[in-house]
This record gives structure tokens, sequence and C-alpha cells, in this order.
């Protein structure tokens, strides 16, 4: 009988053991809990003091002036970067744009808002002939406000009157990803291409928000790869409208669903070849009346080879 009463006691110490350790662990655990809660206020205070800092204008994944930092969010706009700190000055941000990309621009936080907007781009580089590209507020075709990026200073077509960008993306960036659509190409350089295992195009819109527009003006830079041959695919009858593979190169259209044609860039083989209708149509090779320049291109193209 003493045996089982002293069994008994050990089992009740036993439970309340294990009871005291669990309100050990839990209270361990909310210790922790509080404290990583301090660290990330610590972290979200770091990054309140860095981002309102006169100088650099930045928010960029370990950047190099705030080693300490490990952010891997970028704001889309500078509209929401003011929403993540309004106290943000006009300067040099990185923010996230179109098809999984970064770039560094400038956010203008004093000459033009949502409630003030100019209206457009070139109104903008003609009032004030020294202001920086970067993104400002502008009237959309409908009169809203939105916020775009305004090319300033790069000569972009032969005029630096001011341009509003509808897309940038550079692969030179480790951390910037082809379109939907397009894949990596297997190489030395990091560049975008289409599935090439069998004939066709990938395409890529460009929105301008209701903006309208009277010139468009764009830079590609592109590789050779193997034997593209022009428009021969048009002459051969296998892509007879503007909707199909009718070059081997670059195409930019516009409209929707009804595209129109703006301008071609056609590579060739070479410069001179026995095929007359694979060739550019300036090289002694090229037949006018055999070789076929698409009727929707017209004079609107450039073509040329990347070997000789």
């Amino acid at each position: 009988e003493e045996f089982a009463k002293v069994k008994t006691e050990l089992e009740k110490r036993d439970k309340d053991i294990q009871s005291l350790k669990r309100v050990r662990l839990a209270d361990a655990l909310e210790d922790k809990l509080e404290l990583l809660h301090y660290k990330l206020d610590e972290v979200y205070e770091d990054i309140q003091n860095f981002q309102s800092k006169d100088t650099p204008q930045t928010c960029e994944a370990n950047n190099s002036t705030a080693p300490h930092l490990s952010l891997q969010y970028f704001p889309t706009s500078c509209s929401e970067l003011a929403e993540i700190d309004p106290k943000s000055h006009s300067g040099y941000y990185w923010l996230a744009t179109q098809y999984s990309t970064k770039s560094k621009v400038y956010c203008d936080f004093d000459l033009t808002s949502a409630h003030n907007p100019a209206h457009s781009c070139k109104q903008l580089a003609q009032q004030h002939p020294s202001i920086q590209s970067g993104h400002y507020w502008v009237h959309n075709g409908s009169g809203d406000a939105i916020e775009a990026y305004c090319e300033m200073q790069t000569n972009c077509c032969g005029s630096t009157e001011g341009w509003m960008r509808v897309s940038h993306f550079d692969m030179t960036d480790p951390d910037n990803f082809c379109p939907k659509g397009f894949r990596l190409f297997p190489g030395p350089k990091r560049l975008c291409t289409r599935d090439t295992s069998h004939p066709g195009c990938a395409s890529i819109y460009f929105g301008t928000h209701g903006v309208l527009y009277s010139r468009v003006c764009g830079k590609v830079i592109g590789y050779q790869n193997e034997r593209p041959d022009a428009f021969a695919q048009y002459h051969l009858g296998h892509s007879v409208n503007i909707d199909e593979p009718y070059v081997d190169g670059v195409s930019v259209t516009y409209g929707s669903p009804n595209r129109r044609h703006i301008w071609t860039f056609a590579g060739a083989k070479d410069e001179v070849t026995d095929t007359h209708f694979v060739t550019c149509p300036c090289t002694k090779g090229f037949d006018p009346f055999t070789g076929t320049i698409p009727p929707f291109v017209r004079n609107d193209y450039f073509c040329d080879t990347g070997s000789r």
C-alpha cells in the first residue's frame, strides 16, 4: 500500500515536471518570438532610414552602401514607393519593371503629381530643358493621370524632345528574365530567343496606357544565329501576311486585332549568295523580280547580315 502511494506521488510529480517543461518551453518560444519581432522592427527602421537618405536614392538588394540589407522586393512605381515611404525625395531608385526586370530610375516627387500631371513627356522637356529622365505624372488619352517614364536626355531617333518609355529590359542584368514566350539562349551572352525547335515567331505587347502617340522609336540588340534568310518565307508563300513569320528578324507593328506595320529588321545569310531570295535587297545577288518584299512592309525596313 505504501509502495502504491509513493508510485502515485512520483507519477504526479512527473506530470508536474512535464507541465513545467512545457511552460518553460512556451516561455522560451515567446521570448524568441518577441526578439524576432524586435529584430524585424529594427530592419524596417533601417530600411526607412536608408530610403530616406538624400544620397544615394536606392532600395537595391544587397547594395554596397547597405550590406546589412537583403531586399527581394522592389516597388513597381514611384507612387508605390511614396506609399511605402511618404518621406521619399526626388532621386534615383531601383524599381521593378515589366517582365520580371528591374532598373534604376529617377522618381520625381516635386515637379508633377497625380493631381498636377504634365500634358506629356514632350511638354516637360520643352518647359524644363535640363530635366532628368525618370518617372513623371502625365495625362493619358482619356485625361487621367498616369505615372510614366520620360526619356529626356537620350537621342531617340534624332530627337531629345521627351519620349515616353513603354518598355525596357536589360538582359545583361543577371536578375532579369526573358519575357513570357521567349527563352534564355544557351551561350556566353544572356540573350532572349524564341523557341527555335520549330518555325514561328514570339511576340511581346507593349501598352501605352491610353497615351496617344505619333512616333515610335526603339532599340533591339540582336545576334545572328545559323542561317537567317531575310524575306524568303514570304517569297516562298509560307508566310504571306503580317500575322505570320514573314521575316527572319524583328517586326514592329501596332493595332489589335488588325496589326499595321511600322518597321522591320531583316537578317540575311550573307552579303553574296547564289540563292537570290534569301539575301538583302541591297546586295548584288538579290533579284527584284523573283525576290519579293511583302507589300505591307513597303520601304520601312532595314536588312543586314552578321557574316561577310
